[in-house]
């Protein structure tokens, strides 16, 4: 098994802030980049200091209704 670094990025909060940093290093010299600012994606939910409510209902009504239009074409 190994681990995906690449998938790997880290968030650091301060008092419910987010603060940018340079990332982590690792020993075997593999950069742990921060999270983008459009969040991070965990089982399948977007999220970054909180959930994204609103980018997750337009996420969520866009792929239902592009389903719906497969469906009765």
């Amino acid at each position: 098994m190994q681990f995906a670094i690449e998938k790997c990025a880290t968030i650091k909060l301060q008092q419910g802030v987010v603060k940018n940093t340079e990332g982590i290093v690792l020993p075997n010299d593999q950069d742990i980049q921060d999270v983008k600012d459009g969040g991070y994606k965990y089982l399948g939910v977007l999220a970054a200091d909180y959930i994204k409510q609103d980018e997750m209902k337009d996420k969520i009504r866009t792929e239902y209704f592009r389903k719906v239009k497969r469906v009765l074409w």
